[in-house]
């Protein structure tokens, strides 16, 4: 085996062998570290946060403009909150991820034999996407909370995946030893606040697959540290400092209901720190508490195995459980601007416009100037604005001069509403949203090419977006898939796919194989109501008369797409109905005539096929006669031609077949 270090060195003296590893790798088997290993992991991981807490005032900043209103000022007025911080990013986010994608599963590699996919694949999706909805680690709610902080504070998408259970000591009455059953278990996909992150202070990329380590920081229970097997001496409590793993919300600091660890997590490259492990790819967790010198939790990575040849199998995880991704890429830094930090200067610029504006209203409204001369009451009168005042002969003063006189308010000026679409404008062209984004400009007219043009450009750039997003949560969802094979016990496929299912299932999972994922089209983005129903009546008038489509499945999906009940209107189908017997008769009319026994043969072959023959026929004569005129019946009238074809089916609407793509109102396409 050559080690990663002796690539690319041809011609080079063979290196010493090294030395054996004393351990097989093993997914959960607990590492032991020493002391001094472990002050040089604090070391690294100090330098890490000290090098991020330089970014986080403009993270702070960025998220309290999406989160915060405006502070009111010691004279009580307020400064005005455009909220164009707010605007952008929940636009953005609904945007870039909709709602939970659809997932189609891509063979990478030669099917087995033996591995029947046309079953397995439709199993495997199904699964897989329940596993990522609402019911399962539901994927959708981490990815909102994750964009929010991409958007609007550190510009990364972070996300934590993983397994974890509870058990239960139960004696085996068989063995008489303690084994331990799984009480409680779930699969998730957690939001990591980009505070709680910690990368190599010195690493200078967005791939952060790439990183030799990831972190995350944080503060949990000691019962749930127990539950998950960390090595906790009794009595044990660390004291925690001050929260600086999470953003402040402006509520005073509260102290926690239950006793707290403060500890960082650490997914490591094992081969980088540990000579035994030649496969750059496995991945080791340790986990280290304030005030313990040893790991608290120190294992291989529990999502990965080896082959005797000791490459990953193919149900092992790619990558680090702790998925990073960046909303943009910043030529050698991990650190990237969000949106909102981009756009900070423009922001401000807004409302301190808009607060000048409102200031500048209440300057310019009408001012009533009233003679001191009408006495305080009268004065208190006029300025309540109750009612009428009865001002008598005082509303005259000496000189014929009015008591009471009103100010003319000035007019707005019309450059005021000029600035502010210039600056609406910068920051929808900075950040490709506002007209733009729709396909439409600034300008009052404009040619239908120049139309086309703008939409097509902003089109591209949010394609650009929505792809990388897009790209993160493949990315994101190859690995958990990991998790969800290796984890997934037949009485939870059970329940997603019934019992004969859940037994293919267990099958597959002895020969997995690997896998490329493949989000459905418009899988996730937004569709409304009439789009929908459109689309589905599109794919009922294009598969309906498929042979090979399920008619059932196809009715249901229109039907519940429409707002009907599919289950009291669509009949199951029924098994296929025995055609009767089909008998051709071939005779000479003639001779049946002049033969009884022919003639009655031929009565109760026509009988059979459907032909009414009365039972007082019993004459030879009249049944002579009937038969004649069944014979007669039989025979094809003369000069009766094939109907032709049939008609052709006309499907439900017909403007379908008319839609050109050509614009509205400008001539129609032939």
């Amino acid at each position: 085996m050559i080690a990663p270090s002796q690539v690319g060195q041809l011609g080079a003296a063979p290196a010493a062998a090294p030395p054996p590893q004393t351990a097989p790798w093993k997914a959960g088997t607990a590492r032991p570290m020493s002391p001094e290993d472990v002050a040089k992991w604090n070391e690294r991981l100090d330098r890490g946060e000290a090098k991020a807490k330089t970014y986080h005032p403009q993270w702070e900043r960025g998220l309290n403009s999406y989160a915060k209103a405006l502070s009111p000022k010691p004279d009580g007025s307020d400064l005005i909150n455009s909220l164009l911080a707010y605007r952008h990013v929940e636009s953005r986010k609904a945007a870039l991820h909709y709602r939970t994608p659809e997932i189609d599963l891509i063979p990478i590699e030669p099917a087995a034999a033996e591995i029947p996919v046309g079953q397995v694949l439709p199993q495997r999706e199904k699964v897989l996407n329940y596993e990522l909805g609402a019911d399962g680690a539901d994927l959708r709610s981490a990815m909102h909370k994750t964009l929010v902080d991409m958007l609007a504070a550190s510009g990364w998408m972070v996300v934590e995946m993983g397994y974890e259970q509870a058990t239960l000591p139960v004696l085996d009455q068989i063995t008489g030893q303690s084994i331990d059953v799984p009480v409680w278990a779930r699969r998730f996909i957690s939001a990591v606040s980009s505070k709680k992150v910690i990368i190599p202070d010195d690493f200078y990329d967005t791939d952060f697959d790439a990183s030799p380590w990831l972190a995350v920081k944080g503060l949990i229970p000691i019962a749930v540290a127990k539950r998950a097997k960390w090595a906790i001496p009794d009595g044990f409590e660390s004291g925690t400092s001050k929260r600086e793993d999470r953003y402040d919300d402006g509520a005073p600091e509260s102290s926690a209901s239950e006793p707290q660890l403060e500890y960082r997590k650490v997914y490591y490259k094992a081969s980088l720190y540990d000579s035994t492990v030649f496969n750059p790819e496995l991945y080791r967790c340790l986990v280290l508490v304030k005030g313990l010198e040893t790991p608290a939790y120190h294992v291989d990575c529990p999502y990965q195995d080896l082959t005797p040849e000791g490459s990953l199998t193919d149900d092992s995880m790619r990558g680090n459980p702790i998925h990073m991704g960046a909303g943009r890429d910043l030529i050698d830094s991990a650190y990237v601007p969000s949106d909102l930090v981009v756009g900070e200067q423009l922001q401000d610029e807004l409302n301190k416009f808009r607060t000048g504006q409102v200031r500048s209203r209440r300057r310019r409204r009408p001012v009533t100037l009233v003679s001191d001369k009408l006495g305080q009451t009268k004065i208190e009168e006029i300025a309540a604005n109750a009612g009428p005042v009865a001002v008598p002969d005082e509303f005259l003063l000496d000189g014929g001069q009015r008591a009471i006189l009103v100010t003319q308010a000035a007019s707005e000026p019309r450059d005021n509403y000029t600035a502010q679409q210039i600056i609406e404008h910068d920051w929808q062209s900075a950040m490709g949203t506002g007209d733009n984004s729709a396909g439409q400009t600034n300008k009052k007219a404009t040619t239908a090419t120049e139309v086309r043009t703008v939409q097509a450009n902003s089109s591209a750039r949010a394609k650009m977006d929505e792809d990388r997003i897009r790209a993160y949560v493949v990315k994101l969802i190859r690995k958990f898939d990991t998790i969800v094979q290796r984890t997934a016990t037949p009485q939870e496929i059970a329940k997603i796919l019934g019992p004969q299912a859940s037994a293919l299932w267990m099958q597959w999972k002895l020969l997995p194989g690997r896998y490329a994922y493949k989000i459905q089209p418009d899988a996730g983005r937004y569709v409304d109501a009439s789009e929908y129903r459109a689309q589905k009546v599109n794919e009922y008038n294009l598969l309906r008369k498929d042979p090979a489509i399920n008619a059932t499945e196809l009715n249901t999906q229109v039907l519940n797409a429409l707002g009907y009940d599919a289950a009291k209107l669509v009949v199951p189908e029924q098994g296929p109905k025995p055609e009767p017997p089909k008998i051709s008769i071939s005779f000479n009319a003639e001779a049946a005539m002049s033969i009884p026994a022919e003639t009655q043969l031929l009565l109760s072959l026509l009988a059979q096929n459907g032909y009414e023959i009365p039972p007082e026929l019993v004459s030879m004569l009249d049944a002579q006669a009937k038969l004649r005129a069944a014979v007669q019946a039989l025979e094809p009238p003369p000069g009766a031609e094939h109907g032709g074809m049939a008609d052709k089916t006309e499907p439900i609407s017909k403007h379908q077949t008319e839609r050109t793509g050509g614009v509205q109102g400008v001539g129609r396409t032939m």
